[in-house]
């Protein structure tokens, strides 16, 4: 539910990812990233899922954008003077060219989100946690033709994006509302902070999600929108060239 490109079905479709039981695509990585996870066919849009199988460690995000979600336990960030500490449900950005050291603590999982070779469009901080309660501006609502029902009021906040326009990540709120079945013309990946949401096609299929959910709605799938209460969220979209 952002500013990027919602195209009309081509064929009825639901796919959805929930990254927390995502299968992973290939053999167990110990290091931070841990196993890459098999929901990505766009070069240089990746995702993994690490639970903690070392407790320490050092990782170089290199020419990677990445999104650091924590589903349980706590991590540590520390790198170019900065030192982060993540509860469950906590998100960090880390921009590219970064060294930082993580320590895990007992039962800790996290997603791992990233875009490589793009540069940043603004100077940000090598390591941030995001503040879900920072201030939201007005945003445009879904094209009235696609609603079922009352018109929503939105906010939105950019925190981070390409200097080429293809990645941002952000917070999103809105107001209940119902929206048809349509075509994604990009990549969202979700945290949910707040409410309740089913995404569902022509079909029939849904599937819901609540607070703490984290799934990706891939390029190509066509799905609708309902929620019944209020629903703020962590966003983090590609647009594919």
């Amino acid at each position: 539910m952002t500013d990027a490109t919602l195209m009309p079905p081509a064929a009825t479709g639901l796919t959805v990812f929930d990254l927390r039981e995502a299968p992973a695509a290939g053999e167990t990585d110990a290091g931070f990233l841990g196993q890459r996870l098999a929901v990505s066919h766009h070069p240089g849009w990746e995702f993994w899922r690490a639970s903690g199988a070392e407790t320490a460690g050092t990782h170089e995000s290199g020419g990677w954008h990445l999104v650091v979600l924590l589903l349980d336990g706590t991590l540590g960030l520390r790198g170019r003077g900065l030192e982060v500490s993540l509860a469950a449900g906590d998100i960090a950005l880390i921009a590219p060219g970064v060294r930082f050291d993580w320590t895990a603590g007992p039962g800790a999982r996290w997603i791992v989100n990233g875009r490589a070779g793009a540069a940043a469009a603004t100077s940000t901080p090598a390591i941030a946690r995001i503040d879900r309660e920072a201030p939201q501006e007005p945003s445009a609502p879904p094209a009235a033709d696609l609603l079922q029902g009352p018109v929503p009021s939105c906010t939105k906040r950019t925190l981070a994006a390409s200097a080429d326009g293809s990645w941002s990540a952000g917070l999103w709120s809105a107001t209940p509302f119902e929206r048809r079945p349509v075509r994604y013309g990009y990549y969202e990946l979700m945290q949910l902070h707040d409410g309740a949401v089913t995404v569902f096609d022509a079909a029939g299929h849904e599937r819901t999600f609540g607070p703490g959910a984290v799934f990706l709605m891939p390029e190509g799938t066509t799905a609708g929108w309902r929620s019944t209460v209020p629903v703020r969220k962590f966003w983090s979209i590609l647009s594919p060239e």
